[in-house]
């Protein structure tokens, strides 16, 4: 008798902790859609925790048990849109590939995310010094999967002989700041037929940049 009731016991507290664990990741998802709603509209700079919460319709002391920050948050943002990147790609990519049609493949997953998270790319690049640098630090190669293995990629086309003899991580970074360049300009200046051509035509430039023929 004793043994059932431990049993039933143990069953109930992992019950409860996975309700608890669920619950947090959707208060977690609930205060970044309200951060990034307000960012949209408000700006980095413009945007406080206090507008964020009240978005969220949470406590404030709610917000710091998820975020050290403001900075933290949005770096989440960007650290979700490069996780959203990497899945696709991986779900797309084929062994037999050529660097080129990698290339290709990178470009043009980029500029479909990019479309489908356009108010992240604006606050990207409004207020360069504030939430770009933020985000910019979530994206960066040193400690990025993405970005890790855009430097794999091109390591691997160079030994294969499908492009020059580079630094691969100087490439990546190269390539990050074009295609980051591109960006910005479709979704700050440009419509929608605007980004249409900006993605294909940032496509050839980067293909007749790296690919060796």
């Amino acid at each position: 008798m004793s043994f059932m009731i431990s049993a039933s016991l143990v069953q109930v507290i992992a019950m409860t902790k996975t309700r608890r664990t669920e619950s947090e990741t959707v208060r977690r998802e609930q205060i970044l859609n309200a951060a990034r709603k307000v960012l949209d509209t408000k700006g980095y700079d413009a945007t406080t925790v206090s507008d964020i919460v009240k978005e969220a319709g949470v406590a404030q002391g709610t917000f710091y048990l998820y975020f050290e920050s403001k900075k933290d948050a949005v770096m989440e943002l960007g650290r979700q849109v490069m996780g959203e990147m990497t899945r696709r790609l991986t779900a797309a990519q084929r062994s037999d590939a050529t660097f080129e049609e990698q290339l290709r493949l990178v470009l043009r997953t980029g500029f479909q995310v990019a479309d489908q998270n356009a108010d992240l790319c604006r606050l990207m690049h409004v207020g360069e010094e504030s939430a770009g640098r933020k985000i910019k630090q979530a994206v960066g190669v040193a400690e990025n999967p993405f970005m890790l293995s855009m430097v794999a990629m091109f390591r691997s086309a160079i030994e294969r002989g499908e492009t020059f003899m580079c630094d691969p991580e100087v490439a990546v970074r190269l390539l990050h700041r074009m295609v980051g360049g591109a960006l910005q300009e479709a979704h700050l200046y440009g419509d929608k037929e605007d980004t249409k051509c900006i993605a294909e035509t940032m496509e050839e430039l980067v293909v007749r940049a790296f690919v060796k023929r």
